[in-house]
């Protein structure tokens, strides 16, 4: 799905286009970006974490009552929901602009391209389960499956998203973001892991 990159660059056409419009300097954007995108990657890296425990222990209960549909399904509303929180980043992104310096379009492009691509790994785990035989996932504990899925989605993630990092930033938009609270974008733009 490329309609937030196209939306995201009918706004830089906007804000050219306007002289700037409601511009933000590398430090203003940074200011609304860092606490955004800290934000929302503490929801991700939640989700990932303890919002896998009450889909476990769920999984754990139908699953060997013979409900594989129900198991499927609670699985798979879990990685839509990771879906939805790469969606949510994306709009709010959006929502703060672009930063006026040089560049500023492509490195929110840039990272938009990130936030899809970690939404479209998720197809890689998704349909694993969707087009595994009941019979190959009937004995299998959550923990087993999660393993599984885990290791095609680093797979995927690895092939489509990781190669596209770091990005590459003016140096104001690198110094503006270069702080506490802003570790995640920092990251992207080349720091260590957040």
């Amino acid at each position: 799905m490329r309609r937030p990159t196209v939306a995201l660059s009918a706004l830089a056409i906007f804000v050219a286009g306007c002289g700037g419009g409601d511009s933000k300097t590398a430090d203003e954007w940074a200011a609304e970006a860092c606490p955004a995108m800290t934000s929302w990657y503490a929801g991700w890296d939640e989700h990932l974490g303890s919002g896998w425990l009450p889909v476990a222990a769920e999984w754990d209960v139908l699953v060997p009552a013979g409900d594989l549909d129900g198991g499927r399904d609670l699985v798979l509303s879990y990685y839509a929901d990771l879906g939805r929180l790469a969606d949510d980043a994306v709009e709010t992104l959006m929502e703060i602009g672009i930063p006026d310096v040089d560049g500023g379009a492509e490195v929110m492009d840039e990272i938009v391209r990130y936030l899809e691509g970690l939404k479209a790994s998720l197809s890689a785990p998704t349909t694993l389960l969707s087009e595994a035989p009941d019979e190959d996932l009937a004995d299998l504990g959550a923990d087993e499956l999660m393993e599984g899925l885990a290791m095609m989605w680093g797979f995927a993630l690895g092939e489509d998203v990781a190669r596209n990092l770091p990005i590459s930033v003016p140096p104001e938009l690198s110094d503006a973001v270069d702080g506490p609270g802003c570790e995640f974008l920092a990251w992207l733009f080349g720091a260590s892991a957040p």
